[in-house]
């Protein structure tokens, strides 16, 4: 969240006031990337995507000493999940974890101010728990969503042949995570 910094001084009387505040925004970038392939396909199209969003672009790497996060493009800007801006790898659990909870809040925050702000989510496939987890849990409506799922196709294959291949299955594994998702 942006903070603003302000600190007055007249005759000999300092006032500082330090709040962070939100900015309505329209739309907005989330990329949550791990693995390998999804985040070389994200880094090789970012130009594209900065040309196609005009909108800031926020960003974490599980791999993070993948980019160098002092030289980013313009309008591209990390998703500060851990302490001191540190995107080097960490425990792949322990990341995905924060990352998820740190997206979920900003969606909330954003929405919030603006229940008409557009997010585009870019995942890879493997994480895709992200959709329920960060849009169905805060109520984001269809509109106001755009999902890119990066995928080599191994995760993709394996996650839909398991949910889809018994349609009893399929019933009882939404229920669990339908119920997981909104503690019900």
């Amino acid at each position: 969240m942006p903070k603003l910094n302000i600190k007055y001084e007249s005759s000999n009387v300092t006032s500082e006031i330090n709040k962070e505040f939100q900015i309505p925004a329209k739309e907005v970038v989330l990329a949550s990337l791990h693995g390998t392939l999804a985040p070389l396909m994200f880094s090789l199209e970012i130009f594209n995507i900065k040309k196609n969003f005009s909108c800031p672009i926020y960003v974490s790497l599980q791999r993070g000493k993948a980019w160098n996060w002092a030289n980013l493009p313009e309008s591209v800007f990390p998703l500060d999940i851990l302490e001191e801006n540190n995107h080097n790898n960490v425990d792949n659990i322990i990341f995905i974890n924060k990352v998820l909870e740190k997206i979920k809040k900003w969606m909330a925050q954003m929405f919030q101010v603006n229940n008409s702000t557009i997010f585009n989510l870019f995942i890879n496939d493997y994480h895709n728990y992200v959709i329920p987890i960060c849009i169905f849990a805060n109520n984001i409506p269809p509109d106001n969503y755009r999902i890119f799922m990066l995928s080599d196709g191994s995760a993709s294959s394996s996650r839909f042949n398991s949910q889809f291949d018994n349609k009893d299955t399929y019933i009882e594994n939404y229920n669990k995570l339908k119920k997981k998702i909104f503690r019900i």
